[in-house]
């Protein structure tokens, strides 16, 4: 029998933040879970760093108030929003204790789109124009009166790309509204509320900070390929960006002065930048852990990542001052991370083999997120994609030649598992442009 009081709270370990845990277990830390779901408790994988479970039903006031006086009989060191669902309990949770933490109230602009970019215009950060409503003809009248011909249409509370719409027209806009609106998020949230903002033209990145007291540490930035089918963002492939680029250097003070307005003090978070001709803007933030990646690649190529960055600030705090000299040192590698494509509907009536892929020299690893017997819809007509890739190189050259391969071995696979001819059903089949092509429109623009 073991008996330890010190714990680390994590607050909604979902498929975005459930890393940390199993990473500060390995450290000798007692971690325990907090959901605001359906508990986990008969997942083994979270049996093996979670001492135990609690079920949070929902985050007001007196639910947080008898949680935390059931929390009161550990010393508890950190309280960890690691997904989205997290964000706002665990805000709330660590105003009960003495543990690095952020502002009371702060988690308004950390989760609702509208108010987080609104800080920004408040704090004299650069942003988007921008209204929100939970009526259409408000955000009708605010399209027809900004002079936008193309704006983003986001629920509020929204994560992942769920419910988001690029649109041009009134049409569009009430199409992705009427679609959305009342339904519940992939969070659990109802969609009561849509964000209108400018479409903002330019790069794509992906910005990944932790900060500790105000001081805040970029750990990796990504630069998102991706292009529009219809009203729908579809994603492509995001490529590490190295710390010698000139990109890395803007994107990091902006995003410093995006932390500061938001007041993310302490802990992880995730940030979308469009790099514009007139500077960065903020797309969104998420005060927790990047989600889908594979941290052990990110390590591989940089020699450190988000989720262990994060576990040295709350092990060791006063260490991380340096983490910048530390990490401006590191050497760095060449990384890719793809979203898999299905050119085609169906159920999966193989069981996938995986296989194929190992010929791709630079391949690290490979998750799919459907299993033989389920249903599978093309991707671009629905929400998400089948499976997840990362590639690792020493060059780009290396890198662009096994995503090639890992390309032309996608498709056979799909045809496969799906037990079709996916080139007679091309025409769903979302138009990937060659990485060159890419490249020249980077340079255009």
């Amino acid at each position: 029998m073991k008996l330890q009081r010190q714990v680390i709270v994590i607050v909604g370990a979902d498929r975005k933040g459930f890393y940390i845990g199993p990473t500060l277990h390995g450290r000798g830390y007692q971690c325990v879970h907090v959901t605001m779901g359906e508990p986990k408790g008969t997942d083994t994988s979270f049996q093996a760093w979670c001492s135990h479970e609690y079920r949070l039903k929902s985050h007001d006031d007196a639910a947080i108030r008898e949680l935390a006086a059931e929390l009161k009989r550990y010393r508890v060191k950190a309280i960890v929003a690691a997904g989205d669902s997290g964000v706002i309990p665990a805000n709330k949770l660590a105003q009960f204790f003495d543990v690095p933490r952020n502002p009371a109230g702060s988690a308004q602009l950390h989760r609702h789109k509208y108010h987080m970019v609104d800080a920004l215009r408040i704090n004299g950060v650069p942003c988007a124009a921008q209204s929100h409503s939970s009526n259409l003809d408000d955000i009708l009248a605010w399209y027809n009166t900004s002079g936008f011909t193309r704006v983003v249409m986001k629920p509020a509370l929204g994560a992942f790309c769920d419910g988001v719409g690029i649109c041009e027209n009134e049409a569009q806009i009430s199409a992705v509204f009427e679609r959305n609106i009342g339904r519940v998020n992939v969070v659990g949230e109802i969609k009561d509320e849509y964000v209108i903002q400018e479409y903002l033209e330019g790069r794509h990145f992906v910005v990944n900070t932790v900060s500790v007291e105000g001081k805040h540490v970029v750990t990796d930035i990504w630069h998102e390929v991706n292009h529009y089918e219809g009203t729908q963002l579809i994603d492509e492939y995001s490529d590490s960006v190295r710390r010698d680029a000139p990109e890395f250097s803007v994107l990091t003070a902006y995003v410093h002065d995006v932390l500061d307005a938001l007041q993310i003090r302490n802990g992880p978070a995730h940030h979308e930048v469009m790099l514009t001709q007139n500077g960065p803007r903020l797309i969104e933030t998420g005060a927790r852990l990047a989600g889908g990646i594979d941290y052990s690649v990110v390590e591989e190529c940089n020699g450190y990542s988000q989720v262990s960055v994060l576990a040295d600030s709350l092990v060791a705090p006063q260490t991380f001052p340096r983490r910048n000299v530390l990490q401006d040192s590191a050497p760095a590698r060449f990384a890719r991370f793809i979203y898999m494509f299905s050119p085609a509907a169906g159920t999966v009536i193989e069981q996938p083999d995986l296989s194929p892929f190992m010929t791709v020299p630079g391949l690290m690893s490979i998750k799919l997120t459907f299993e033989q017997g389920t249903r599978l819809e093309a991707t671009g007509d629905t929400f998400g994609h089948p499976g997840y890739a990362m590639l690792l190189a020493s060059s780009q050259e290396e890198l662009e030649r096994d995503y090639a391969c890992f390309r032309a071995i996608e498709r056979s696979f799909f045809r496969a598992v799906l037990g079709v001819d996916v080139g007679s059903q091309c025409e769903t089949m979302p138009t990937l442009r060659p990485v060159s092509e890419h490249r020249e429109m980077e340079h255009a623009a």
